[in-house]
């Protein structure tokens, strides 16, 4: 019976570090006309001189991986172009358009196959065939195992969903055969619930948007800072500590919670993940398999960016909450200020055996400024006017100069 491994072994052979049977199969394909199907798909990277991945790229990466493991496994070929013949017949091998920028291009795959699908797919490989010893030019195969204890979504900038191989194409799946797909047991129900600290332990903070004058100051032998000095403007803003809490309102528990958040207003902010460990062993045919292990560490991964993924490591059991996200949200009161904007937390949770789950939270932008204003004005009395004048600061000058030169 015909799986993706016994495809992977026709077009590799049996030497898991040899490449040249590969590159021979690869390079008859126009020849005889390989088609795709349900375990092969080809591609040809977007812009070859670039190694990186443009949107178009991602997006067709997003849609194998998750087509591939919501199915039975699959092979992507990169640097063979396909096309159908005619519009009932599947797509077939016409064109060798080889990778440039080879390595680099396989670890921009390798670096960027977790984040594009949701939970990420354990066991993705992307192996390289050069075109000649030596050289950096060639294809890449990209190796999807099947994933079984849920459905994997695409989270592509311009391709999102839940994707299945059927023939020579990957189709969407409709609502209702996504919950098919979890009717087994009872299911855990999993809900974003958000805290935010109280009035009266929000933080005062000031920052200079504009200075008079700015004097640079030796404080040691070897550093020195810029002092503003002169009539200043200052931005204050209260910094206001949220928590995200994921809770289980369903009668089953969710195990292996993988969640994808994305904040809209957020000065700093940290999600849940948990240390791996990577080892290997070795196969009957010396090949060897890296095996992923969990550390028994929950912590929480700082984030630069307003989107991330996080792993639970424990099970969420039915009432039970726990921490998944918490970060800082500075809020502005004083004039010159727009309108004050909404904060929103929403994403997706995944479970093992489960249906995906949509997380939304989000408070108003009136009610923000209704709950924390007072709060606001109370500490701004004791800091003073946001435009103040500072007095010149002592030391020998490295550098002084007016700002509005």
């Amino acid at each position: 019976m015909e799986n993706y491994l016994t495809r992977l072994h026709q077009i590799w052979g049996d030497q898991h570090d040899n490449p040249r049977h590969a590159l021979d199969w690869i390079e008859k394909t126009v020849e005889r006309k390989a088609e795709e199907g349900l375990y092969l798909d080809f591609k040809q990277k977007s812009v070859n001189r670039e190694p990186a991945l443009n949107d178009n790229d991602k997006a067709n990466l997003a849609k194998a991986i998750s087509g591939f493991a919501n199915s039975d496994g699959g092979l992507v070929i990169w640097g063979v172009k396909a096309k159908t013949e005619t519009k009932d017949d599947p797509d077939v091998a016409v064109e060798l358009v080889p990778v440039s920028n080879l390595k680099t291009f396989q670890t921009w795959l390798n670096a960027i196959s977790g984040e594009l699908v949701v939970p990420p797919v354990a066991g993705v490989e992307n192996r390289i065939v050069p075109s000649a010893p030596g050289v950096d030019t060639g294809y890449v195969v990209t190796i999807v195992p099947k994933r079984r204890d849920t459905l994997v979504q695409a989270n592509a900038k311009t391709c999102k969903g839940f994707y299945i191989r059927s023939g020579s194409g990957f189709h969407q799946l409709p609502e209702p055969l996504i919950a098919e797909f979890y009717r087994k047991k009872p299911s855990p129900l999993l809900r974003l619930g958000l805290q935010l600290s109280d009035p009266d332990q929000a933080q005062f903070v000031e920052e200079i948007v504009e200075a008079e004058n700015s004097k640079e100051v030796r404080t040691t032998i070897r550093s020195s800072k810029r002092s503003p000095w002169g009539r200043c403007l200052f931005r204050q803003s209260l910094a206001i500590q949220w928590h995200a809490v994921l809770g289980n309102e369903g009668l089953g528990s969710a195990n292996d919670v993988a969640i994808n958040l994305e904040i809209s207003t957020s000065h700093t902010w940290s999600i849940v993940d948990f240390e791996v460990e990577k080892s290997f062993y070795t196969t009957p045919s010396f090949h060897k398999v890296p095996i992923y292990s969990p550390v028994p560490l929950t912590k929480f991964r700082a984030v630069d960016r307003s989107d991330a993924l996080g792993r639970v490591l424990e099970a969420i059991h039915p009432g039970q909450r726990i921490q998944v996200a918490s970060g800082i949200l500075h809020i502005t009161f004083a004039p010159p200020q727009e309108q004050q904007t909404d904060f929103e937390v929403s994403g997706f949770a995944f479970a093992a055996d489960s249906q995906p789950f949509p997380l939304s939270w989000r408070m108003e932008g009136s009610e923000l400024h209704s709950r924390y204003v007072q709060a606001f004005h109370k500490l701004a009395e004791s800091h003073g006017d946001p435009v103040r004048i500072l007095p010149e600061p002592a030391g020998a000058p490295l550098f002084n100069f007016n700002l509005d030169d």
